[in-house]
């Protein structure tokens, strides 16, 4: 029988620094035993060496959704990714997603996102819900349903939020319509929590006098291309909250967000894929500025 801890082979990276740490640790417990010692500093050099191996797997997967020119091929890969179970290819498969010309391959990265169940994808999922493609729209679909968290107020307390004005003076060449993006991005996040009941209508809730009201603003939305030589989608958001009744402003608050993505053989800057972005990175602002808003609620309390 080979010994345990035998060198592996040449095509995966040696164990013996992992082993040498792990004796090193095992050497502080006194109350282990030298034999039971070197067992776990072999387990411990065999997990490193497991690990790099999935790493350099999730590399090729990555590299091969990126490049190759079979569809058949970039779908398997992103199969194998939301396989993998490693949630750092969120971000390869959010970039597919949106952007791969094959309807097939989209899908497969909307469902593999699902399996992944990292909520950072859950804005890039919302954005592929408006896909071209019936596929790719349904399993979009159901992975927002299953990541989007069941949200429920541990306090009791409510508050009204009134729906202001959404508003932009940022321009963009393939967004048609950014204060409509922009107002819905803010509807989505406040339905998604218990403790506030929300009012769309800016004249039924100023009738009421309770609450606030909350006007929102693109500042920016501009696009710049990085040295790698892909697409980065960058949008600023302010955001103003008045109490009622009177509107008196108590409090601004902003948020921003950067979006990236690939430009290669299988994901050329479509018209769909640049709005794809866009409304990715006003969400994704939107999310930020939020973070603000509800601390600021949190220590006022109901209204």
């Amino acid at each position: 029988m080979s010994d345990v801890c035998s060198p592996p082979p040449n095509h995966l990276p040696h164990p013996r620094p992992t082993l040498q740490r792990g004796l090193g640790l095992l050497a502080r417990w006194p109350s282990v035993g030298a034999g039971t010692a070197w067992f776990l500093a072999c387990v411990l050099s065999l997990l490193g060496t497991w690990q790099a191996h999935a790493l350099g797997r999730r590399d090729a997967l990555e590299s091969a959704l990126r490049i190759e020119r079979s569809a058949a091929a970039r779908k398997q890969a992103a199969v194998s990714l939301g396989e993998l179970g490693d949630t750092d290819a969120t971000r390869a498969l959010i970039m597919a997603m949106l952007g791969d010309r094959d309807a097939t391959v989209r899908a497969a990265c909307a469902g593999a996102l699902a399996a992944l169940a990292d909520p950072t994808s859950l804005s890039a999922l919302r954005a592929a819900t408006r896909d071209d493609s019936e596929v790719v729209r349904r399993q979009a679909s159901t992975a927002v349903s299953r990541l989007s968290p069941a949200t429920r107020s541990t306090s009791g307390r409510r508050t009204t939020i009134v729906m202001g004005r959404a508003g932009s003076k940022a321009k963009s060449g393939t967004l048609p319509d950014i204060e409509r993006v922009l107002r819905d991005a803010v509807i989505k996040q406040l339905q998604g929590q218990d403790e506030i009941d929300l009012v769309e209508n800016l004249t039924v809730g100023e009738r009421a006098g309770v609450g606030y009201t909350l006007d929102t603003s693109v500042t920016r939305l501009s696009r710049a291309t990085t040295q790698d030589g892909e697409l980065a989608v960058s949008c600023y958001v302010s955001m103003i909250i008045a109490a009622l009744p009177g509107r008196n402003v108590v409090s601004m608050t902003q948020g921003d967000a950067t979006v990236i993505g690939p430009r290669g053989p299988s994901t050329k800057p479509t018209k769909q894929f640049l709005e794809s972005l866009e409304t990715q990175s006003i969400e994704e602002a939107v999310r930020s500025a939020m973070e603000s808003l509800h601390r600021y609620l949190r220590t006022q309390g109901a209204r």
